[in-house]
């Protein structure tokens, strides 16, 4: 891709500083203990020192999702960026769909993340070039557009071919590529990293341990509004009918979930009028609940 190519020659271009050829780094993405149907999470890719710190020139990452159960909405750049006023970041969502490494998973989504610190444009230059503490590299919005109760995970990705630059760190001068050495997704995955052949070519180091994480969908929980995981009963009209007059405070259980078991009539909207007068009839026997998507 484009930010690829121009990830590897700005890099050469960067400003000539002595650096060390190690950077053992911990790069690890978020695990979001709970989420709702419908909601907006916002996922962190962090880094951390694993000793001395060592300046850093530039980054390429791949991270997959499944597509089935989130919907990519955005990123921004993490706060090792902006602290340090590094120059240049991008996010490039992949259209297309790869193969799952974990077993009996849905295919997969990608998006690529690449950032340069230093763009060699002039007397600007960033304040930092390396996390001293644990902190982001880049915030990834999503939105929960399953209704399963499950653990959907969000992990590193080597595609076919690319294994030897793929998720990989430059020093400052771009003559020291930093690869995977461990890889970490809690045994649910197969993805193994870069090949050990990629340490062959002068200039490439494996120093980076690489740590998968993911979200625990809790389901819509829909039709339960008082979360006695008995959905549509009397109890559940009367909590939500107790919204309309005194507002949030009605939800005493979670707040979160009992908002999006809202969503009685399926429209995608959380406490409407409608979604009330369907769940009173259902309560009533007048209908069935809707199918929601099927």
């Amino acid at each position: 891709m484009r930010s690829s190519k121009l990830f590897t020659t700005v890099l050469l271009c960067l400003s000539l500083l002595t650096v060390s050829a190690s950077a053992k780094y911990k790069v690890e993405i978020e695990t979001v203990p709970q989420a709702n149907f419908g909601q907006s999470i916002v996922v962190d890719v962090s880094i951390e020192p694993e000793g001395t710190a060592t300046d850093l020139g530039g980054f390429e990452l791949w991270v997959s999702y499944d597509p089935g159960k989130l919907n990519y909405i955005s990123t921004q750049q993490g706060d090792l960026l902006t602290d340090c006023d590094w120059e240049y970041f991008t996010a490039d969502p992949d259209p297309s769909t790869y193969a799952p490494c974990c077993i009996n998973c849905d295919d997969v989504k990608l998006v690529q993340f690449v950032s340069i610190a230093d763009m060699n444009n002039g007397p600007y230059h960033p304040s930092c070039y390396a996390p001293t503490v644990k902190t982001s590299l880049a915030k990834i919005t999503f939105q929960v557009i399953s209704e399963e109760e499950v653990f959907t995970p969000i992990y590193f990705y080597w595609r076919t071919g690319e294994e030897c630059s793929d998720n990989s760190f430059s020093n400052l001068l771009g003559t020291v590529l930093f690869l995977g050495d461990g890889v970490y997704d809690n045994g649910l995955f197969n993805c193994s990293g870069p090949d050990p052949g990629c340490e062959n070519p002068p200039g490439a180091v494996a120093d980076i341990d690489f740590y998968g994480g993911g979200v625990y969908l809790t389901g819509s929980h829909r039709g339960d509004v008082n979360r006695n995981d008995i959905p549509y009963d009397l109890g559940d009209a009367m909590v939500f009918n107790q919204y309309f007059i005194y507002g949030l405070s009605a939800f005493r259980i979670n707040i979160a979930e009992q908002i999006a078991a809202t969503d009685v009539n399926c429209d995608g909207y959380v406490l409407t009028l409608a979604d009330l007068i369907v769940l009173q009839r259902i309560v009533a026997g007048i209908q069935e609940p809707p199918p929601c998507g099927e």
